[in-house]
């Protein structure tokens, strides 16, 4: 979870570290010669010698590179598949790099012995039945199991692949005993991956369409809904053999629930011709391939005018415990515990580690919401948005030390051709916060990050991105330049920034009136202006023209028009704009001020507070957190004319819970 982004020579939270010495990689296979200087045969020794290597390089590329053999069965509502996969350590090639060179155990044993060959099997055996109900309704369930095996077989020569794989057949079942593990005499970086899983579903769907007029055409409307929901659990156990007898073993379990709930409309028109054209001239081929060319012409015009829109929510909740240790086979104490640790479950096995004091456990909750929103008019995307909340807590256990860690997500996205229009953007943010207590300390960290899509980024929109880039003191090298009536097609601004428990308590400090005047600074900054906004210089003045353009916006368009015509002559700035800016700080003023002393997890509205804003208002905020709190940059970036200008990074992204706690249960490299 976070840390501080400047970055700091102390862990957060103790983990194993290697500091072995990593072996040296294997030495490439030498190549031909170069040719000599001058005209050469294509058909010289040394051009044919190169292009034999590069045949054979590509065919043990082949070699190596991961092979499925799978089928699928099926007894009516029930079907099942199963699936061989393998992986070749063949030296030379990208295989070899990545399972074998990339880890340092298994690239020591390769180097003191150069006829092992590591070969890397995956089998799995999956099965599901699906159970119709009636009226629309179903219950499924499904299983599967699959389990991995890395491990190194000692054949006549590095290159001796039929041996080697029938050879790794032997090393699939992993024993449960540590008197059986020992018996295999496995080499370190030996490794094998259980994983078991179980699921059920029931949904429930319902429909109704309607069909109007008839004959040549037709417009047909339907409407659908449907409700679902599911659990699942994931087991898995890992076993990493590593040197002087000592193994390392994971074990977990994974639980999670869902519901789902989604609403479609589909209006399409429908043109038929009935083959008029061939009746009309009494068949025939002429007559016939009319038709057919009026089918396919009515087939585009149905796509063309086709209209489709759905809401999707969903809602989650997830659990799940783990355990990590490294065991010392060559005592008592360690066999009789990886004896204990294979046989049983994962929440007895992670509860056996911390009694034990043997390793960690980590326990986690988290809770998610999202909603979807999609409009689609032909191949037309007009409106896609999506938002998405959760919150994670987790407890790390070891001996003598506790840590826990809480994260609060937020992530929101508006894209299609109407954002374009209205907006002239899509948009996507996210806000991430967090907070570690470790001994009693506690650390605190909020990444907040803004990407914006411009169909056709203007001049006075580039100026305001360089305004905003050079008032967060990361001015931008190298932006592309547009004339007065040019655009930029397609351009891509993000901005991401940092702000660590320091920075925090430093924003608590601000009462309202600094929060509101840092606000509206940074919009007179960005956007050019000699003055503030009208809303904080004269509040009653604008909260006049708020109302009076509310109440003409029904009634008397004209008038709506002369207030914004009004407004943009007096004070130089768009109405519109400055009501969203309004009201975007009372939201985040409001929430600041109702999250302060609270917990991370309950931050939830005031990023909700930050995401929904514009653009524009987001980057105000970004400005104002930094010039309140001395927030930090982590990226900056503008992309336009094909030209990518990127401000000079000051710190790291907060770390998130899976960077703080994947390390510590990941077998050791």
């Amino acid at each position: 979870m976070p840390l501080p982004v400047r970055g700091s020579s102390t862990p957060v939270v103790s983990q194993p570290t290697n500091t072995t010495p990593t072996a040296p990689a294997a030495p490439a296979t030498p190549t031909a010669p170069a040719a000599p200087a001058g005209p050469v045969d294509v058909m010289t020794p040394s051009r044919v010698d190169r292009l034999k290597g590069k045949a054979i390089a590509a065919a043990w590329d082949e070699v190596a590179n991961a092979h499925d053999v799978g089928t699928g069965v099926s007894f009516g509502a029930v079907s099942g598949n199963v699936k061989i996969s393998e992986e070749i350590g063949v030296r030379g090639t990208d295989t070899f790099k990545n399972l074998v060179a990339n880890d340092r155990r298994r690239n020591e044993v390769a180097q003191a012995n150069p006829d092992a060959v590591w070969v890397k099997t995956t089998g799995a055996l999956g099965t599901s039945v699906g159970l119709p109900l009636g009226h629309g309704a179903s219950l499924g369930f499904s299983g599967g199991v699959e389990v991995t095996s890395i491990a190194a077989q000692d054949v006549k020569g590095a290159r001796d692949v039929v041996t080697a794989v029938k050879a790794q057949a032997k090393s699939m079942v992993l024993p449960l005993d540590a008197e059986g593990l020992a018996g295999l005499k496995a080499e370190p970086g030996s490794e094998w991956m259980f994983r078991g899983t179980i699921g059920a579903s029931v949904g429930v769907g319902v429909g109704t369409a309607t069909t109007l007029g008839g004959g040549n055409a037709s417009v047909t409307a339907s409407v659908g809904a449907s409700v679902g929901a599911s659990a699942s659990s994931v087991y898995t156990k890992n076993v990493k053999v590593l040197e002087d007898g000592k193994v390392f073993v994971a074990v977990g379990k994974q639980d999670a629930q869902a519901l789902s709930a989604s609403v479609g409309v589909n209006v399409g028109a429908n043109l038929n011709t009935n083959n008029g054209v061939a009746n009309a001239l009494g068949g025939g081929a002429v007559g016939n391939n009319v038709d057919r060319q009026v089918d396919r012409l009515g087939n585009k015009l149905e796509d063309a005018t086709r209209i489709t829109s759905s809401l999707t929510l969903g809602a989650s909740a997830g659990q799940k415990v783990m355990g990590a240790a490294v065991l010392d086979l060559n005592t008592v104490a360690g066999r009789e515990a990886y004896d204990y640790l294979l046989k049983s479950n994962p929440e007895e096995a992670a509860a056996y580690m911390q009694r034990a004091g043997i390793g960690l456990k980590y326990n986690e909750t988290s809770t998610a919401r999202s909603s979807a929103v999609s409009l689609q008019f032909g191949n037309t995307n007009l409106l896609a948005t999506s938002t998405y909340k959760g919150t994670t807590n987790g407890t790390v256990e070891q001996p003598g030390s506790t840590t826990t860690l809480s994260q609060a997500d937020y992530a929101r996205s508006v894209g299609g051709l109407l954002p374009r229009l209205l907006m002239g953007e899509e948009r996507s943010v996210q806000v991430r916060a967090g907070a570690l207590t470790k001994d009693g300390a506690t650390e605190r960290a909020v990444a907040v990050s803004l990407g914006v899509k411009d169909r056709k980024l203007t001049q006075a929109e580039l100026a305001q991105a360089e305004r905003f880039a050079k008032a967060m003191g990361m001015p931008f090298e190298g932006l592309p330049t547009l004339g007065a009536r040019e655009t930029a097609e397609n351009s891509q601004f993000q901005v991401t920034v940092a702000l660590t428990d320091a920075h925090i308590d430093k924003l608590r400090g601000w009462g309202e009136a600094d929060v509101r005047f840092a606000f509206a600074a940074a919009h007179k900054e960005i956007d050019g202006n000699a003055q503030l906004p009208l809303w904080h210089e004269d509040p009653q003045t604008f909260a006049w023209y708020e109302r009076e353009v509310h109440q003409a916006q029904s009634s008397d368009p004209q008038r709506q028009d002369m207030l914004r015509r009004d407004y943009q002559e007096k004070y130089g700035r768009n109405l519109g704009d400055d009501i969203d800016s309004s009201r975007a700080i009372d939201r985040i003023v409001k929430q600041l001020d109702a999250s302060k002393g609270k917990p991370v997890d309950d931050w939830g509205k005031l990023l909700e507070s930050v995401g929904k804003q514009s653009s524009g208002d987001v980057r105000a905020s970004v400005l104002a957190l930094r010039r309140l709190s001395g927030a930090e940059v982590v990226a900056m970036s503008l992309s336009a004319k094909g030209v990518t200008a990127a401000a000079k990074p000051e710190a790291q992204a907060p770390k998130t819970i899976a960077d703080v706690v994947g390390p510590l249960l990941a077998p050791p490299a």
